[in-house]
């Protein structure tokens, strides 16, 4: 079963939102899910940055990739 969240925060330190996200995934794997894709958008006027992390695949290493537009 595929399981999406969309998650908004008030927060512009890139670092602080990434030690979030660490924690929430660190529970949610405890939990037993496996995590295929986290998206990461900072929308500033005039400017759309995005960030994506691919997850661990079965049988197959953690992959890491970060993407800037």
């Amino acid at each position: 079963m595929k399981v999406e969240l969309e998650m908004y925060i008030n927060e512009d330190d890139e670092s602080a939102v990434m030690n979030k996200v660490s924690e929430i995934t660190k529970h949610v794997k405890e939990l037993g899910f496996k995590i295929g894709e986290l998206e990461f958008k900072n929308k500033e006027e005039g400017e759309d940055n995005h960030h994506r992390y691919k997850g661990k695949e079965k049988g197959k290493e953690d992959k890491k990739r970060r993407r800037h537009n």
